[in-house]
């Protein structure tokens, strides 16, 4: 394997030493010297990957050079701004919410008036605002004890094998129900994004006839419960959708059988899709 080359000048050869990473390979310090920076400076790093070879092969065929201390400035004045910018459009979401008096339901907002799921942000984790239609699934998450022997029920996405309301959620709320003690108790919501949220019940060993445990396994019912009629009105959602569109293509061969006229059949599917 041949040594790898700067990616600007393409003729001197690169390593950990004497290259600084770019967008799309490395440049040498001869190349970087060409457009005013010094080797020796700590955070090229932090101008340079924002760059690609052909930037920066521009600006030596130019002549441009960068100012090291005022590009850093440069650049932290415009984190700082993008940073202020998502901090308030965050706030603006989190309002909208508490608004219309909605309080956290086990860490997150629901809102179903506008059928918005919103997670709010934490210390290692920024926010998501999700839409109902957007929850494929659900999984109520038991583990007995010390033996830590999982009994998850999977949810299916909406489309695929279903269980029925009382199934998926007796299947959750009962299958516990012969264990001595229970070291966890969560449901994880899985959505179309890939983004997945665990809601925590119990998280330590707690023994089944506890009255800690009643609280948290009736909260927890509760919680599968209304999972399941969010993920039910997707359904029925897409039900209504179907039969609109078989009600459309109806009238449509009515009108190419020439039994309605053009004006009917518009005025018909509009009132059809509610448009």
């Amino acid at each position: 394997m041949g040594a790898k080359v700067c990616s600007v000048c393409n003729v001197n050869k690169v390593g950990v030493f004497n290259s600084t990473p770019i967008i799309d390979g490395k440049i040498c310090n001869s190349c970087l010297t060409k457009i005013g920076l010094k080797d020796t400076n700590f955070s090229n790093d932090v101008i340079l990957q924002r760059l690609s070879a052909n930037d920066i092969q521009i600006m030596i065929d130019n002549e441009e050079k960068i100012d090291y201390k005022s590009k850093l400035a440069e650049i932290k004045s415009e984190k700082k701004e993008l940073a202020q910018a998502s901090k308030d459009a965050y706030q603006d979401i989190l309002n909208s919410f508490q608004e219309k008096g909605l309080v956290k339901y086990h860490g997150l907002y629901f809102d179903g008036e506008e059928k918005r799921i919103l997670v709010p942000k934490s210390l290692i984790e920024d926010y998501q605002l999700l839409s109902y239609d957007d929850l494929i699934s659900f999984t109520p998450v038991v583990r007995e004890g010390q033996i830590n022997k999982h009994h998850g029920l999977a949810r299916a996405a909406v489309g695929g094998a279903v269980f029925g309301v009382g199934g998926a959620i007796v299947g959750a709320a009962t299958g516990h129900k012969n264990f001595a003690a229970v070291s966890k108790m969560a449901v994880d919501l899985n959505f179309k994004n890939g983004f997945t949220k665990s809601v925590t019940f119990i998280n330590t060993t707690t023994k089944t006839d506890s009255l800690t445990f009643k609280m948290a396994d009736k909260e927890f019912s509760t919680y599968c419960a209304f999972l399941e009629r969010i993920m039910n009105s997707q359904e029925s959602h897409v039900s209504e959708s179907d039969n609109s569109v078989d009600d459309v293509r109806k009238i449509k061969a009515l009108l190419d059988e020439g039994i309605i006229t053009q004006e009917d059949f518009d005025a018909k599917k509009k009132q059809i899709l509610g448009i």
